[in-house]
């Protein structure tokens, strides 16, 4: 029997050596197509944050609480900047926006559309800009209808007024309520301070709406920069 003849994996011939099956170096898998298939298959994006919600504020909780407009005018214009994609202003049927309006303020469903195109008919492009977006939030971070009933509740007799104290459980009521607050006591009550600086013994309507709104205000602001 004559010398086997065989073919190697890469091609040519030889007479002197048995048969076999010479596998093809691994630098050969390892080509460019199937790196890039095989970084690819190894890649995992993480999903960022949601439209118009921050990963961090940077905004601290004590820093908040001392100039609340000012964190307002920083969380909620970088909220804008994302939600209007490099626009100037919005349309009042914008989804995103709706939407945000809807989760961050207390404006309720019913007169969402109504506040919007009270916005809008302020200028000419009947649209709301960065500046009439942050008012909406600021103006509006509780129902008013719930305002008042809770007022009525808690007021004397003669229904224009409230004691401090009933003042203060009215506020821990609405940040458990509506508000749906999960603060620590310890930061509820540093909020509720806050909301209440300049409060006397008693406590007329007009300004229970001004300490409930900016509790209201606290605690949404809070919430959505997650500080």
């Amino acid at each position: 029997v004559g010398p086997l003849v065989y073919e190697s994996a890469w091609g040519g011939q030889n007479d002197e050596e048995p048969a076999y099956f010479v596998p093809p170096p691994e630098s050969a898998f390892q080509s460019a197509p199937f790196a890039a298939a095989a970084a690819a298959a190894a890649t995992v994006v993480s999903p960022g944050p949601s439209p118009g919600r921050p990963a961090s504020s940077g905004i601290s909780f004590e820093a908040m609480l001392t100039d609340l407009e000012g964190a307002e005018l920083a969380a909620y214009s970088a909220a804008f900047k994302s939600l209007a994609g490099g626009q100037l202003a919005l349309q009042p049927d914008h989804e995103q926006l709706r939407n945000f309006v809807l989760i961050h303020s207390g404006v309720p469903e019913t007169e969402l559309d109504m506040e919007l195109l009270k916005l809008a008919s302020t200028n000419e492009s009947f649209s709301i800009d960065c500046d009439a977006f942050v008012m909406l939030l600021r103006n509006h971070p509780v129902s008013e209808t719930e305002l008042l009933g809770e007022f009525g509740r808690h007021s004397n007799e003669a229904g224009d007024s409230m004691t401090c104290e009933d003042c203060r459980t009215c506020l821990l009521s609405l940040m458990s309520g509506s508000l749906h607050s999960d603060f620590a006591p310890e930061r509820s009550e540093k909020s509720i301070d806050a909301a209440m600086s300049d409060a006397g013994l008693t406590v007329s309507m007009d300004q229970w709406f001004v300490h409930a709104t900016t509790l209201a205000r606290i605690v949404r602001l809070t919430n959505y920069a997650q500080i």
